[in-house]
């Protein structure tokens, strides 16, 4: 009779496990999670996404901060001479200059005219392009602000916020601030 009781306590144990998961899809819950209103299942998924991400190869953390990880490591093998028109025209349209832009690059990377048109000229993938740099400017750690949805100053991985970096100082120049105080003088 031990033996019976045994299995009825397994079976009953394992009808309620299997009820309780089939409730619990079937009735998905919805909560109040990090500013909008979500189901249990997706919250449960993200938190083991996170989880995962936290096992995953550093060269990976550069995304924990980002909506779309592929986008992150597609930047680094962007060419730089596809990137740099793109800085000029979104300064041209609010009235700046070509020449505050090298200016801007400069003053970040320690390159010079001569070094940033070779570069261009070799199509440099933005990885290279700072890996290369003479010396990233000391004063571009007091580049604090938002851009692409990341505090570039929370950024992990050096390159990546350094590529940031000159978003955010391009971002400034065409919103109008001076370049004394994009240049952090």
């Amino acid at each position: 009779m031990n033996k019976i009781s045994n299995k009825k306590a397994a079976l009953i144990l394992s009808i309620s496990f299997i009820s309780f998961w089939l409730f619990w899809f079937l009735m998905r819950k919805y909560v109040f999670y990090q500013g909008k209103c979500i189901d249990m299942l997706t919250l449960v998924l993200e938190v083991t996404v996170f989880a995962i991400i936290q096992m995953l190869p550093p060269v990976y953390i550069i995304c924990k901060n980002r909506k779309d990880c592929n986008m992150s490591i597609k930047i680094f093998k962007m060419p730089f001479s596809t990137v740099y028109p793109l800085y000029i025209q979104k300064a041209e349209k609010k009235e700046r200059t070509k020449a505050e832009v090298d200016e801007i690059i400069f003053w970040l990377t320690g390159y010079n005219q001569e070094t940033l048109q070779q570069h261009l000229e070799r199509n440099t993938d933005l990885e290279t392009f700072f890996k290369q740099a003479p010396q990233i400017n000391p004063n571009a750690s007091k580049i604090i602000g938002v851009i692409c949805g990341c505090r570039v100053e929370e950024i992990e991985d050096k390159q990546y916020q350094q590529i940031r970096y000159l978003d955010k100082l391009i971002d400034e120049l065409a919103k109008g601030k001076p370049m004394e105080k994009i240049l952090r003088k």
